[in-house]
């Protein structure tokens, strides 16, 4: 019975994981696996490896890397539903051997809980290092548990050696795997010292499992030895690889290279905040057994007015076939079953208590007839809640230093929370079992198959992510828009790692030359620069003053003297990320310090200010290249909400779509605006680029306006809070923050959703004005007949229908 809930995790997985590369530092990852590089710091050695083994199976399989990817990550996530179902088991059983059946139904229900809480079930389904993670960290904390339980000598020492091994191959993936071992592992030594058991010899293999568990991290070096495009770092140094596994260039210690505002949550604060989407996570019933279990197992307690003559008071029987030979001696038999057996052989007058103790000298366990009180006296409880207490105290009081009033921020923050409630849902498994022997008319089978079943009606919709293709769509989108021999530079991790899995894994436009301007300021990148891997492309000299923040004049330098080294030799079809260029520094047209900005679906074209004087008429002739663009542009069907929250990577991938879209109809708004100024100049050359600017930008801004309202009307009244009330448990609640910040529903969007209504209006109102001048100017005759064909297909009536949908958003 113990493996059905892994079973049931892999079908549920594989059924709802993602069809792409998912959002986040996926397609970095998977981009570095595919060719053999190196990611951000610390490396993720083993992630890289394990996904570049099972991607280049590709050709084999016939499907997309990243597919493979996604379901090897739902085989992590299954095993480790698996490892917490045998670990809450083997407490449980410890507590109270005779209770098997109440027993397992109790550790099949705490690992469902975790597997199938909406935080561990989205980064089980999609290629990112927390499906690992947790894997990793449940073997840390299964051989923890069968170290504090062993009855045997061999045993103790065998699980110390696999303890140390997981714990070495967990650091070689995520750093905060450290905050467990440190208290973990002081305590196996303990362990094995109080037992008698620390050699010189034993000491020496720990540590040998330790490193030999700690050996991916010699992958890093020798795959930064070849200079990769893309790749981060120069690890081929002991000061490159120290600074690199050590993520100094992110802030040692730190979750991200920034200090906490002063505004910013307390540490007592996160600690609530951590606490109340535990309860969201797992119902609230469960986050109170779960606290339930620790005070039960500390304190030895159980319900044994419930318990009659070592009988389940469910009438059940302990089922132990499942434990192999060497680990029999971990929880094998009750006390009295081998009590019995030793009076049955007691033959020949001898004591039953000599009877006893040969039993255990052939069986290898301690000669001491205390092997019970042994096993209740452990202090394995007292080494997981100190480990759960520190890890908790460490993380929101030191690492932790991202502001959780921010909902990406907050997503980031709450992906740390997965272990201390992995190790928490064990402990709910205590408390399921106190709980469901104190109320023996409870079956036990019912009530788990009742609560999952539940539980996944509820959430099943929310948690699929079997539609999620958004990110693919996006990276694909930007590198169909432009030329194979393009330069194209990214800003933000959205467009870098997306695009950058679609050349290096799909093989899709792999002639485009792909800058992350973020990586441009990193001394080690010269490496990469002096290699030759990017061509022709000249690199300016990184000034002191630097910077890669979109609104500091440091980034506006690095980009301005970049496209000028550049200009010359990629002419047209140099193009840049929407999100680097400061929005506050751009012009009517797409002037922007020395060169014209064009855009072109979700990236800008960078092009060469035609001589002075510049002709807004000319500026103005870009409209057919955007608005041919702007239709390649992904569809918004992702968009749907609640289920793609606020925090969430394919609501950002929503977001810069609509930027684009935004964008793109202010940069014509602006446009035809100043081109009005001089209408009366040369009405009949003006006015059709006058209307033409005004029709685009209004036409996109209306379409923009109503997306808004279906959005907000056929979502707003169910999904715009955040509560977490028991009939409120099937969201996916990761984005916003569960009681921390209202997730109202509404159009995804970087920019104020009143300011897209009011240009909406202006626009439409300008255009309709336009209109109206058109067709009397085309009555009175003074427009000739080339002027009065170009503006036939803009009518009053039309025009008037746009002002109709911008402005009644504000009635």
């Amino acid at each position: 019975m113990l493996y059905l809930p892994a079973v049931l995790v892999l079908a549920v997985y594989l059924n709802t994981m993602f069809p792409g590369v998912p959002g986040g530092d996926a397609g970095e990852l998977l981009a570095e696996a595919c060719h053999g590089g190196t990611p951000h710091p610390p490396g993720y050695p083993l992630f890289t490896m394990s996904m570049g083994t099972v991607m280049s199976a590709k050709d084999l399989v016939g499907c997309p890397p990243a597919v493979l990817a996604n379901a090897l990550c739902c085989c992590m996530g299954a095993t480790t539903t698996y490892l917490i179902t045998v670990s809450t088991f083997l407490m449980a059983s410890s507590l109270s051997p005779a209770d098997g059946l109440v027993n397992e139904c109790a550790a099949c229900l705490s690992s469902l809980l975790f597997s199938f809480s909406p935080l561990v079930w989205e980064y089980s389904v999609g290629a990112e290092v927390f499906a690992l993670n947790n894997l990793l960290v449940a073997f840390v904390l299964f051989y923890s548990v069968k170290v504090g339980l062993a009855r045997s000598d061999a045993e103790l020492v065998s699980s110390a050696y696999a303890g140390s091994f997981f714990c070495g191959l967990s650091l070689s993936n995520q750093h905060t795997s450290v905050l467990f071992i440190f208290v973990l592992a002081p305590w196996v030594a303990l362990e094995l010292v109080r037992r008698k058991r620390m050699t010189v010899r034993v000491f020496a293999l720990l540590s040998a499992c330790f490193i030999l568990g700690l050996s991916p991290y010699l992958y890093l070096p020798y795959s930064s030895y070849d200079v990769k495009e893309g790749s981060w770092g120069d690890i081929t140094t002991f000061e490159g690889f120290k600074r690199h596994v050590l993520r100094e260039e992110y802030g040692t210690l730190k979750l991200a290279p920034r200090k906490l505002d002063d505004n910013s949550e307390s540490s007592l604060r996160r600690l609530y905040i951590w606490f109340v989407d535990f309860s969201f996570q797992v119902t609230p019933v469960f986050a109170a057994l779960s606290l339930l279990g620790i005070s039960v197992a500390n304190l030895g307690r159980q319900p044994s007015k419930l318990l009659s003559g070592g009988k389940t008071s469910h009438g059940g029987a302990w089922d132990d076939s499942w434990i192999d030979d060497d680990h029999e001696g971990t929880i094998k038999q009750s006390e009295a079953s081998l009590h019995r057996r030793a009076v049955k052989k007691n033959k020949g007058g001898t004591s039953l208590k000599k009877s006893v103790k040969s039993k255990r000298a052939r069986e290898g366990k301690p000669s001491s007839p205390k092997g019970a009180q042994e096993v209740r006296g452990s202090t394995i409880h007292v080494a997981l809640s100190s480990t759960l207490s520190f890890y908790l105290l460490f993380w929101n009081f030191v690492l932790s230093n991202l502001p959780l009033a921010n909902p990406m921020a907050y997503a980031v923050h709450s992906r740390f929370w997965m272990q201390p409630n992995l190790l928490l849902c064990m402990y709910g498994g205590i408390g399921t079992m106190w709980a469901l022997k104190s109320f023996p008319r409870l079956s036990p089978r019912v009530t788990a198959a009742v609560t999952i079943f539940f539980l996944l009606y509820l959430r099943y919709p929310s948690a699929d992510r079997s539609d999620a293709s958004f990110n693919s769509a996006y990276g694909k989108a930007i590198l169909d828009s432009i030329p194979e021999s393009s330069l194209l530079l990214s800003h933000t991790d959205l467009d870098w790692n997306t695009v950058r899995y679609m050349r290096q894994c799909e093989g899709v436009k792999p002639g485009v030359v792909h800058l992350s301007v973020q990586l441009l300021p990193y001394p080690w990148f010269r490496r990469q620069v002096e290699s030759g891997l990017y061509g022709e492309v000249a690199f300016p000299k990184i000034l002191p003053n630097v910077s890669t923040g979109r609104y500091e004049e440091g980034n506006k330098v690095l980009l301005s003297r970049f496209f000028e080294a550049n200009i010359g030799k990629y002419g047209d079809n140099m193009f840049v990320d929407m999100q680097a260029i400061s929005d506050d520094d751009l012009q009517p047209g797409g002037l922007w310090r020395g060169f014209l900005l064009v855009p072109h679906g979700l990236v800008y074209r960078v092009k060469a200010i035609p001589p002075p004087p510049v002709s807004l008429l000319s500026l103005s002739e870009t409209h057919p290249e955007s608005k041919l663009e702007m239709e390649n542009i992904p569809s918004g069907e992702l968009m749907v909400q609640p289920k793609y929250k606020l925090g969430s990577w394919e609501f950002a991938a929503n977001s810069v779509v609509n930027d684009g879209k935004y964008q793109t109809s202010l940069h014509f708004l602006t446009l035809g605006l100043e081109v009005g100024k001089q209408l009366q100049e040369n009405p009949n050359v003006l006015l059709p680029h006058y209307l033409s600017c005004l029709s685009f930008s209004t036409s996109t801004l209306a379409e923009m306006v109503k997306e808004r309202r279906k959005i907000v009307e056929e979502f707003g009244a169910r999904g715009g809070g955040s509560g977490w009330g028991w009939m409120n448990f099937g969201g996916m609640g990761g984005g916003a923050g569960v009681g921390v910040i209202a997730n109202n529903v509404d159009l995804p969007l970087s920019y104020p959703h009143q300011d897209m209504v009011k240009n909406a209006a202006l626009s439409a109102i300008k255009y309709m004005q336009v209109c109206e001048v058109a067709s009397n100017l085309a009555k009175s005759g003074s427009l000739d007949e080339r002027g009065v064909e170009m503006t036939s297909e803009h009518n009053v009536e039309r025009a008037r229908e746009f002002v109709r949908i911008s402005v009644s958003e504000f009635i």
